[in-house]
């Protein structure tokens, strides 16, 4: 079981256009899969450049992530078209920026958060830092639960992201503990895909949250409630939005610190 779960929506329709190109193309811009997969990402690189898209970094550890996704897109571009010998290679970095790109309703890799304690009298915002040794040092400090922190977990509206382990103060670590087989078959129930931003990745419906909230309510200790409102948040987004459930486990991302509140942005 991953350390920690999070929760995106995702275009499912687009989402099986990535999965069946990627299963199906060749190294040769003959052969209409490539084809597909050249159009998609040439869609992703223009919604990527859009003043709109959401560029916030993820796991707080690094700030160039969408610049790097932009540039495998813009490389796998060129390639194909060019019809380079690394068209290969490339094929195997290019779903998880396709999925960011052109499978999400609007991406958002993680939280910003504001944080407060040890060096930091006042609250800082991750959404405005600049400077990578400063995000990096917090994401450590956070993953081992410093004492002296305190977070706030920024929520932009509408909701795209929720995560289940990570800054959970322990509640994924409890639900496996208690009752690991509900989980399990829970997501057993849940479609396996390749490509994803996470060490595993499954795509459900958006209704598979409510049995999701409903196990988090049976067997998280005190403060899981505000996770089961963010769920129902997210639940609402989609079924809304008419879209499904993107499902990113992460081996090594959990930590047991609780933020403090939510901050609507």
């Amino acid at each position: 079981m991953p350390d920690s779960l999070d929760f995106r929506m995702v275009d499912r329709r687009a989402n099986d256009e990535i999965q069946r190109a990627l299963g199906n193309a060749q190294p040769t811009l003959a052969g209409s899969d490539l084809v597909a997969l050249v159009t998609m990402a040439e869609k992703a690189l223009a919604r990527m450049r859009d003043p709109s898209f959401r560029r916030w970094p993820g796991r707080l550890a690094s700030l160039d992530w969408c610049q790097a996704y932009e540039g495998t897109l813009s490389t796998f571009v060129d390639v194909a078209r060019s019809g380079g010998e690394t068209l290969g290679q490339l094929l195997n970095a290019v779903g998880t920026p396709l999925i960011a790109g052109y499978a999400t309703p609007f991406f958002q890799s993680d939280y910003a958060l504001a944080v407060r304690g040890g060096a930091w009298a006042d609250w800082v915002s991750t959404r405005k830092l600049t400077e990578d040794r400063t995000r990096v040092r917090l994401f450590r400090l956070i993953k081992q639960s410093s004492p002296e922190l305190e977070v706030r977990v920024e929520v932009a509206e509408p909701c795209s992201f929720v995560s289940l382990g990570y800054l959970d103060g322990g509640i994924l670590r409890e639900i496996v503990a208690r009752d690991r087989p509900a989980l399990e078959r829970l997501l057993s129930g849940a479609e396996q895909v390749r490509h994803g931003y996470a060490d595993l990745n499954w795509v459900a419906p958006e209704g598979w949250l409510s049995e999701l909230a409903s196990i988090v309510r049976r067997h998280a200790r005190a403060g899981a409630e505000r996770w089961v409102e963010h769920l129902e948040l997210l639940k609402h987004e989609a079924g809304t939005r008419h879209h499904d459930i993107s499902i990113g486990g992460w081996y090594g991302h959990s930590s047991a610190l609780m933020p403090v509140a939510w901050q609507r942005i």
